[in-house]
């Protein structure tokens, strides 16, 4: 490693003595769906799809790969990456405070405190707490008009912050708006990435990026969701699994807010969105010698076991009915039953990873319209087996998100809408 001011450059290298690869075949190493043609190789199974997601993830990382091989004699592959040394919290994390009258009192989660219920509207309780239930979003226009109109507690440093790195937690932006292989996700006639709805919603995603200022080399889920169990956050997007963690952090006198779970928000009235989902299975042999018992088995985890998934291992059950008066599970549950397939062709197998890599550099400032129409041509080109070009979508205009500047020295966020609107 050498380092720099602020910097580190990192270099990994891993080189085997193996059969080695032909000069030929390394000008292509990187194309999708490229493997080396030759008798000994030939009886093993693969897609050649292996270094160019390889090669997908290290430049999404913003680092660079070289690979150096001789027939007979070995390969050898080199990774380079610059990462940040770490510094004061004080230097990485920027505090943003929204402007306002009113005073938040514990918000945490999709906001709250330990008052009861009082049904009155937030617009009329000026100075006083509010609880999680009056603070649950329907939009993203909800978010920036509720961070306009409160002033956060000293404790709170992020007002809304999620895991823009991984695109489990960011595919809901635009997931309403495209398809790949359809409803079952394996028609490959049913291919619709690069539209004007699609392009919409992550112009909207990137100029989020203005107001919240995640860092996504500096996040993951796990940290997010602890700041949020610590009150350091109100809004952020979560899984699943982040109910039995903070119940049980409750339990153990580390929770110590109210919160709330709400439907992933819409952007606005006009661009709605769907998130994704992942089912884990366990699957039985029907056709046994034990058919009888598989059977027996199968409709006990279905009906009578499936309520005790959840308390046994944090994991809900597909069943809908298994929420068993949980609130918080049955706002997942009706997420789940919206959510949007994986595609399942062996064609579009690297499609999670370069969508990830679209959003993150459209996340850095890059253009939106560009980056879909580039990932949808890759992907039908991939499908059809020869180059496909799309006809270009004039670049939507969307004035959705009021502008913002920052306060210099005192990290407050200031809201200024550019024209006058009200919230939906």
């Amino acid at each position: 490693a050498r380092t720099s001011a602020g910097s580190a450059d990192y270099a990994f290298c891993v080189e085997d003595s193996g059969i080695g690869m032909s000069e030929e075949f390394l000008a292509s190493i990187f194309e999708p769906f490229e493997r080396e043609k030759n008798t000994t190789i030939g009886g093993i199974q693969g897609t050649g799809l292996g270094m160019a997601i390889t090669k997908s993830i290290v430049e999404m990382m913003k680092g660079s790969i070289k690979v150096e091989s001789r027939q007979g004699v070995g390969t050898k592959v080199t990774l380079f990456f610059t990462f940040r040394l770490y510094q004061e919290a004080e230097d990485l994390n920027r505090v943003h405070k929204p402007k306002g009258d009113r005073e938040l009192d514990e918000a945490n989660g999709a906001g709250g405190d330990d008052s009861e219920d009082s049904g009155e509207n937030p617009e009329e309780t000026a100075g006083q707490s509010v609880t999680a239930d009056q603070l649950i979003p329907t939009s993203i226009v909800d978010i920036l008009t509720f961070a306009d109109q409160y002033s956060t507690p000293e404790n709170v440093e992020y007002f809304f912050r999620w895991d823009v790195s991984d695109i489990f937690y960011n595919y809901f932006f635009i997931g309403n708006y495209i398809s790949v292989g359809g409803d079952a996700g394996d028609d490959k006639t049913l291919i619709d990435i690069y539209n004007t709805e699609s392009v919409s919603s992550l112009k909207v995603y990137q100029e989020l990026n203005q107001f919240f200022s995640i860092d996504t080399k500096e996040t993951n889920y796990d940290t997010i969701l602890q700041e949020f169990q610590e009150g350091r956050t109100i809004y952020t997007i979560a899984t699943s699994d982040c109910i039995r963690k903070l119940d049980e952090a409750a339990k153990n006198g580390e929770f110590g807010y109210e919160y709330g779970v709400a439907k992933l928000p819409d952007i606005n009235q006009e661009l709605t969105t769907k998130g994704m989902s992942v089912t884990n299975a366990l699957v039985l042999n029907g056709y046994s010698e034990h058919k009888e018992s598989a059977g027996r088995l199968m409709e006990y985890l279905v009906r009578d076991a499936s309520t005790d998934l959840y308390s046994m291992t944090g994991k809900l059950s597909s069943v809908t009915q298994s929420v068993n008066g949980n609130e918080h599970a049955a706002v997942f549950m009706d997420n789940y039953q919206e959510s949007v397939p994986m595609p399942k062709m062996l064609e579009t197998g690297n499609f999670w990873v370069e969508l990830e890599i679209c959003f993150a550099k459209v996340w850095g400032g890059e253009d939106a319209n560009t980056q879909l129409r580039q990932l949808s041509e890759q992907i039908k080109t991939q499908l059809v087996g020869e180059p496909v070009t799309e006809e270009s979508i004039e670049d939507p205009h969307v004035e959705l998100l009021p502008a913002v500047e920052y306060e210099e020295g005192t990290g407050e966020l200031d809201v200024t809408p550019e024209t006058p609107s009200s919230p939906e």
